[in-house]
């Protein structure tokens, strides 16, 4: 099994560090008095090359850009004039969190998250009737854009929306919570948010192109990554509230980025290590079995890494992935083939009458 030794993370993060910017991620979280001013933490900063300049953009999946001052004070980076704006815009709280990917030019695209893990659609579909305000500057304490806080009605007229997206077009996030090492709950919010039907074997592909096949058993109504979850999670090193960010490719197949608890790109997910053969995919035989034992029930209500430190876009026809059936200790285990149940139902004479939502097809330079 391929593991890292001390020497090997640490010359891992040296070469991470000397990639260009704008192949990194960086994973903010919403944590403490988070809504008027944003502290970086100095582990995130450590990874970014390059200087942080006094003032950047943010730009959403949607387009809407927003222009946010980086104040030092006491060695440490803030996000202050037009931060509060921002948080207002896109209804942040605690727990949520924003992934940062610089695109140069003192712009970062975001992929903004709540609590839960669920991509939010504020940030990626364009409400006409959702009054909008251009990026401005009229003096030091007007900064940024923002829009008028929609109400519960709108979020669920956008979550409506945002659920008929093609799976492709989507972004979700698990968080590692419990006895997560040999067997990992998807979680349910994960499972409703993708409108395709979940096959009993996917492929999960880092940024540097290393590819793993992972089983996925139904147990109690629930999915579970079995058979190569073990040897996945080993090998990246994998601890409690570390995150991982799906997109779906198609045929099966996810790509990945990893965070530690902190917010850091797993950097052995992103380097090539020329020392090392490339990892085939392969298939993981039976005696990788799921133990019913070592699964952990999942609160709704997810625990974030920060809480326990105290501290693009186009409309397609649904997918269809062909079912498959899995043997387990030589017993068939049912693979998974749900139809998933939109959680915001509408009354079918409504749905002619609603006002299209533009979807820019663009990409927002977030593909990984």
């Amino acid at each position: 099994m391929r593991t890292s030794c001390k020497a090997c993370k640490l010359r891992d993060g040296d070469t991470y560090r000397k990639l260009d910017d704008k192949k990194k991620h960086f994973l903010v979280f919403m944590m403490g008095d988070f809504r008027d001013a944003m502290i970086i933490l100095e582990e995130l900063l450590r990874r970014f090359k390059g200087e942080i300049p006094a003032e950047i953009k943010l730009e959403t999946r949607k387009g809407d850009s927003h222009t946010i001052v980086v104040a030092r004070n006491q060695q440490k980076h803030v996000f202050t004039v037009g931060w509060r704006q921002f948080v207002e815009s896109y209804d942040l709280h605690m727990g949520d969190s924003v992934i940062l990917k610089y695109n140069g030019n003192s712009q970062f695209n975001v992929i903004i998250f709540d609590k839960l893990g669920q991509e939010k659609a504020l940030s990626v579909l364009l409400d006409p009737f959702i009054t909008q305000v251009q990026d401005r500057r009229s003096d030091a304490h007007e900064i940024g854009s923002c829009m008028a806080v929609p109400s519960e009605r709108c979020k669920g007229y956008l979550e409506y929306h945002y659920m008929n997206l093609d799976d492709e077009k989507k972004y979700l996030s698990m968080l590692m919570m419990g006895d997560f090492q040999h067997e990992m709950i998807i979680p349910e919010e994960f499972v409703k948010r993708f409108k395709g039907k979940i096959p009993g074997e996917i492929t999960l592909e880092t940024k540097n192109h290393c590819s793993y096949i992972i089983g996925v058993a139904k147990h109690q109504e629930k999915l579970v990554l079995t058979a190569g979850w073990n040897k996945f999670s080993q090998t990246f090193g994998l601890l409690m509230y570390d995150t991982i960010v799906f997109r779906y490719k198609g045929n099966s197949k996810f790509s990945v980025i990893i965070f530690d608890k902190l917010g850091c790109e797993n950097a052995l997910t992103v380097v090539v290590d020329p020392f090392l053969a490339p990892l085939q995919e392969s298939h993981t035989n039976a005696t990788e079995t799921l133990n019913p034992s070592n699964i952990q029930p999942q609160s709704a209500q997810m625990q974030s890494p920060v809480e326990s430190m105290n501290t693009s876009h186009v409309l397609l026809q649904p997918m269809e992935m062909q079912p498959s059936t899995s043997t387990v200790n030589g017993l068939p285990m049912e693979s998974p083939q749900l139809e998933i149940k939109q959680p915001h139902q509408m009354d079918k004479s409504c749905q002619g009458n609603m006002a299209p939502i533009n979807i820019s097809s663009e990409s927002s330079g977030l593909s990984f």
